[in-house]
């Protein structure tokens, strides 16, 4: 009993012993590092994380690990793909706040919908082209108003380097004009073909810039193209084009002949426009062959390269053997012709919404494409060679051919251009976001009809 007495007692002392030493050690070291912590970051749209802060010395000499949101750490804001932040600042964990770098800024609450390089390069461009031709369309205006254009008794002109050119106002020709009447009378139809472009596409571009989707019908953002990289691929060419045509343009309005402005113009339309051209044609056939699609389409899609190329062929080949007259004519011919896409579409939606089609705005497009080609491609060339008085040359009515593509395909659509709201096809299948219910023989079941019937309610 004894001994079991003088075991328990000499337990109690060791621990005794033991805890003293432990308390006397804390209390030599110092107290524990007490780090200030941030609060966590929540930030819509955005993925938060954190950096880790350098570990440091205490005042004993130990290495004292820090962790996430302790002072010094970094907030990194990571926004989703489409979004950004207004304005982009460094923050700081500081005494248990989040701190920006330039001292102003608060933490943000969300991301906003940011652009990406493509929505960006649209704006750029959209706005370069828009600008540069409403200048030129203002200083024509202005300058036929004026009588700027007239030149002084004896002045010669030097456009495309052929002298005793005399300036005769905008009006039609009894005779064949002059080069240089030829080439005003090119500027102000190929702006009014540049006006039709961008008016038919001004809805996709505006849409586009929303919500960074081509839709074939913005108006009602449906018909999603399946085609995205392709499409925006082919808007890039496209704007090129225009920018290049543009800056051609001016070269050969203020440029003097043998000057390197028209070299310049000479290099431009030669090594620049052409392959850019194919690339932009070629672009557009590769994101509608994606597509399925009737035998009118087909042919339509197909052969418009073609004709394309054919006409570029003209134009280059024209300027090579310097005839300008002709070279004139089949360049507002193929400015005209890459101008109809715009067009084409853009009445499509506005048939669609003035006859109140039931099937989507877009479910029948032929009326939109004999129309809204007429305005950009063959009433601008009518107007031309009008104004040119050149109906009896040979080029001019080659040119007013090229132009009159999409009419010459009028007996493919006949059977559409009676029912314009009609459907030609199963929508549902190219475009998995179609909106609209079809008629029923498109589909192969009731149950299918309903389907799309009720999707179509709840949208």
């Amino acid at each position: 009993m004894e001994k079991l007495f003088f075991i328990s007692r000499f337990i109690v002392v060791v621990a005794f012993v033991v805890s003293v030493f432990f308390w006397v050690s804390k209390q030599t070291t110092g107290k524990e590092y007490e780090p200030n912590v941030c609060p966590e970051v929540s930030v819509d749209f955005a993925i938060t994380l954190y950096s880790k802060p350098a570990p440091f010395y205490s005042a004993e000499g130990e290495l004292v690990e820090k962790q996430i949101r302790h002072d010094g750490s970094q907030l990194l804001i990571s926004c989703f793909p489409g979004f950004d932040l207004p304005r982009k600042s460094m923050f700081v964990c500081k005494d248990g706040t989040w701190v920006a770098e330039d001292g102003e800024q608060e933490l943000p609450t969300a991301c906003r919908p940011g652009y990406t390089f493509m929505q960006k390069f649209v704006i750029f461009t959209f706005v370069f082209v828009t600008l540069l031709a409403t200048f030129t369309s203002a200083k024509a205006v202005y300058d036929e108003c004026t009588g700027q254009n007239r030149l002084r008794s004896g002045a010669r002109s030097t456009l495309f380097g052929i002298g005793n050119i005399q300036y005769k106002p905008l009006t039609r020709y009894s005779a064949s004009a002059s080069i240089a009447e030829m080439g005003n009378n090119a500027g102000f139809c190929m702006i009014i073909e540049t006006i039709a472009l961008f008016a038919g596409f001004s809805p996709h571009f505006f849409v586009f810039l929303d919500t960074g989707i081509w839709y074939l019908n913005p108006a009602q953002e449906t018909m999603k193209n399946p085609g995205q990289a392709e499409i925006s691929m082919h808007v890039v060419f496209g704007f090129t084009i225009c920018c290049v045509m543009g800056i051609m343009a001016a070269l050969i309005k203020y440029g003097k002949y043998g000057g390197l402005a028209r070299e310049v113009h000479k290099v431009l339309g030669t090594y620049v426009i052409p392959p850019v051209c194919v690339a932009f044609l070629l672009s557009a056939v590769w994101a509608e062959l994606q597509l399925p699609g009737s035998i009118p389409q087909k042919i339509a899609r197909n052969m418009l390269v073609i004709w394309c190329v054919v006409v570029l062929y003209n134009v280059v080949t024209s300027a090579f053997v310097r005839d300008i007259a002709a070279h004139l004519h089949y360049l507002v011919a193929l400015w005209g012709l890459i101008c109809s896409a715009g067009a084409l579409r853009g009445m499509t939606i506005v048939w669609g919404y003035l006859l109140g089609c039931e099937y989507g705005y877009g479910a029948n497009p032929c009326l939109g494409i004999v129309t809204g080609t007429a305005f950009s491609t063959l009433l601008p060339m009518a107007l031309f060679i009008y104004l040119n008085g050149t109906w009896n040359k040979r080029y001019a009515r080659k040119a007013f051919l090229f132009a009159a593509y999409y009419q010459l395909l009028i007996p493919l659509y006949v059977k559409y251009l009676f029912k314009p709201c009609y459907p030609r096809m199963n929508l549902h299948n190219i475009y998995h976001d179609y909106a609209f219910a079809l008629p029923r023989e498109f589909y192969s079941s009731e149950e299918q009809y309903h389907e799309h019937f009720m999707q179509a309610l709840g949208h």
